[in-house]
Formats: structure tokens, C-alpha cells, sequence
């Protein structure tokens, strides 16, 4: 004597393709020749792990005072910056608006996502 063993049927809920936008319950439901069934739901979370992007602007001069010294400004309002989640990604900028440069000084502006992801890009503030 042979028993056939027939697979179940299974379904998903929400269907496969269907775009999330946040953490979204997902159930599959298995179901036999003999309508019982089971449930199996699970959670799916988005996870950001794309880095944001930023523009610096272009090298910047600065004034030197008469004992040869400048002092850099803010810069990162002058960075264009997009990202593909966070509406508003945060600049920061090293070294910090304040600093007092006696030469020309690398700046580096950094943009932060909400997920934590970085970019940096660099200029020269120049005195």
C-alpha cells in the first residue's frame, strides 16, 4: 500500500511585491487537501544601509587678520546634501567652524542619515 503525501498549499499575506514603507507583519498560511491550516507570521523590518550623499562647496578663502591668522566659518549650510530615506541628513564639519587656521586648511564635512550611514567630502579653506 502506498500513501501519497500531498504538499499543502501556501499563501502569504501581504502578497509577494507589495511595497513597505515600515516594519510589517507577514503571514504565510499552509493549508492541506483537507482545509486545515497553519500560521506562521513574522515580522519584516527595513533597514537602511545606503549612505547618504553630499556636495561640498568649492574651496573657500578666508580673510587673514593682521597677525596672519583666519578663522573658519560654519560650511555646512553651503553642502548640498540628499539621502534615500532621511529627509534632512545632519552635516558636521571637521575641523569645527571657530578653528583658527594660519594656512590653508582641509576641511572635511561629514552628512549622517537617520540609520547611521556616512559620506564625507573635502575643500580647502584657504588662508
Amino acid at each position: 500500500m502506498t500513501i501519497a503525501i500531498l504538499n499543502p498549499t501556501v499563501t502569504q499575506f501581504p502578497v509577494p511585491g507589495t511595497i513597505i514603507s515600515a516594519a510589517t507583519t507577514v503571514t504565510l498560511t499552509a493549508t492541506d487537501v483537507s482545509g486545515n491550516s497553519s500560521d506562521c507570521p513574522f515580522t519584516v523590518s527595513i533597514v537602511d544601509t545606503i549612505s547618504p550623499s553630499i556636495t561640498c562647496p568649492p574651496d573657500q578663502n578666508v580673510s587673514a587678520t593682521a597677525a596672519c591668522t583666519a578663522i573658519l566659518g560654519d560650511y555646512t549650510g553651503l553642502a548640498t546634501l540628499a539621502d534615500n530615506c532621511d529627509p534632512s541628513p545632519g552635516a558636521a564639519q571637521n575641523p569645527v567652524a571657530g578653528t583658527t587656521i594660519t594656512t590653508s586648511q582641509l576641511v572635511t564635512l561629514t552628512a549622517t542619515d537617520a540609520s547611521g550611514n556616512t559620506d564625507t567630502c573635502s575643500f580647502l579653506g584657504n588662508c
